[in-house]
């Protein structure tokens, strides 16, 4: 008796071959292909990264950020209202003693020769210094004198001539008046006023903040 072998049929051909994706036999078209399918999984690995990076603390999230000025809390306001006297309740009180100890830390400097030096080399002036190196010394002169480092700070601004310089500023009230920003300006022999540079065209750009290396940008 003769048996029938009958070849079982291949896999692709189960289906009608008109049903079968086949992709293009050109190279081209198979590297374009490929290239979508990299540049998916790159995409994919990002995404996820980004998503694993977030959940996971950062170095940088030891350290508080902090934006703009807001109000304070009304507990905070009511302290204050009781006790006036607390220095992170307002302005330095700039009774006569302070007021001689700010004309003095500018008086000190007035020996200093001036020169222009395109360095950003920050130091204490000595006998010589630039704009900035005036201002770190009129800050010593005040810092010794036992002012609180919060209420001494560098601000930068460009004057009226385009030029770019360096100042020291405080936030304090005078006589019963209200508090103002005070300037100590080595291109002045008298203190000034915030209000009275911009009047003569200075614009700030930035100040020092009350504690830490951070500056903030001037309003």
């Amino acid at each position: 008796m003769s048996i029938d072998v009958v070849e079982a049929p291949e896999c692709a051909s189960l289906l009608p071959a008109e049903s079968v994706p086949m992709l293009p036999r050109r190279p081209a078209f198979r590297a374009r292909i490929l290239m979508i399918v990299a540049i998916n999984s790159l995409l994919w690995g990002a995404i996820l990264w980004l998503l694993l990076g977030c959940a996971m603390p950062s170095a940088q999230s030891a350290t508080m950020r902090t934006g703009g000025i807001t109000m304070p809390p009304a507990g905070w306001l009511g302290y204050c209202g009781r006790h006036a006297g607390d220095p992170g309740c307002g302005p330095v009180a700039l009774d006569d003693r302070r007021w001689r100890e700010l004309e003095g830390a500018l008086s000190s400097v007035a020996h200093v020769m001036r020169r222009h030096d395109r360095r950003e080399q920050w130091e204490t002036a000595g006998k010589t210094g630039d704009c900035e190196d005036i201002a770190l010394a009129m800050r010593a002169d005040l810092l010794g004198k036992g002012w609180p480092v919060e209420a001494v700070r560098l601000a930068t601004a460009w004057t009226e001539r385009g030029d770019y310089h360096v100042v020291l500023t405080l936030d304090g009230a005078r006589r019963g008046q209200g508090p103002s920003t005070f300037v100590l300006d080595s291109r002045f022999d008298r203190i000034m006023t915030y209000s009275e540079l911009i009047a003569r065209g200075y614009r700030f750009h930035m100040r020092q903040a009350g504690r830490g290396p951070y500056w903030l940008t001037a309003a």
